[in-house]
């Protein structure tokens, strides 16, 4: 079995890279997990905000979200005339 470990000599090397692999996948993970928190969070303020408009219904939507000075998603997605 520590032969297997070892690998003939890489296992340091191939054990090394599947920890760094794992660490990044784990690091992605984690950060795409915060931007969605921060989206589903930024939705909830914009639904609140507007209560009873659809987040994408016009230009109107291109505002700035209240209390920051951030642009909503229709400025972030291109609502503008289409091709």
């Amino acid at each position: 079995m520590t032969e297997w470990w070892a690998m003939n000599g890489y296992g340091p090397y191939v054990w090394g890279a599947y920890a760094v692999t794992a660490c990044v996948l784990i690091g992605l993970l984690v950060w795409s997990w915060r931007g969605f928190r921060a989206s589903r969070a930024l939705l909830a303020r914009l639904a609140q905000a507007a209560p009873g408009r659809h987040a994408m219904a016009g230009n109107e939507a291109a505002a700035t979200v209240p209390g920051t000075d951030q642009a909503g998603p229709a400025a972030s997605f291109g609502n503008g005339p289409r091709r």
